[in-house]
């Protein structure tokens, strides 16, 4: 809304706290290899659908696609992080199971079956619009974005389903358990990683 009155030009920038989510398909780029384009994305709305619904009910917003993924944000104020957090972590979960429901109707009609992969970090962002002159994204940037892709691109390796940084886990300790401490590539220091008790394996994914 901000965006249509004009308030927000390129080049504006504020400061914003939230919880981001980034997700991402698995196996997207095996499946594509197999399936034609126009299946691939007829299934790729399909696979939207289903994970972007339990975003949008919980308050997320979507900020942009990233091929086979998005990049969402939880906005909160002052005194709200856990109850967003909370939030967020609901939503990342039924996203997880209606993707999973979704695979097994796509396997049922001898289509390909993808999983999914999600990060929650929260932290400070800008947000504004960033771009050329005659082309404009609104996103939010900042260290924390870069974070939680990077811990996104690790489920498969930990074998989770969903990655949390420790930002999450301090204000939900009762429904966190840790998985490791390590580097993030491009990430200065040793950062710890969460994932909820009722996680999923995504080993085999």
């Amino acid at each position: 809304e901000r965006i249509l009155k004009g308030e927000i030009r390129r080049g504006m920038a504020a400061s914003l706290n939230a919880v981001l989510m980034i997700a991402d398909l698995s196996d997207f780029t095996s499946v594509s290899d197999i399936v034609s384009k126009e299946e691939m994305v007829s299934a790729l709305n399909r696979y939207f659908d289903a994970m972007l619904a339990p975003v949008d009910a919980a308050g997320g917003q979507v900020l942009k696609f990233l091929g086979d993924g998005f990049l969402a944000i939880f906005p909160f104020e002052p005194g709200m992080q856990r109850e967003v957090a909370q939030k967020a972590l609901e939503a990342a979960t039924k996203a997880l199971a209606a993707v999973d429901a979704l695979a097994e109707t796509e396997a049922d009609l001898e289509r390909p079956a993808m999983g999914l992969n999600v990060a929650l970090h929260l932290g400070e962002v800008m947000f504004g619009n960033v771009g050329s002159r005659d082309r404009l994204d609104f996103t939010v940037i900042g260290p924390a974005v870069n974070e939680a892709s990077r811990m996104e691109s690790l489920c498969r390796s930990l074998g989770t389903d969903i990655i949390l940084s420790e930002t999450i886990a301090e204000l939900l300790p009762e429904q966190t358990r840790l998985l490791t401490r390590m580097e993030l590539r491009g990430v200065k220091g040793e950062r710890a990683l969460y994932a909820p008790l009722a996680a999923a394996t995504g080993a085999a994914r």
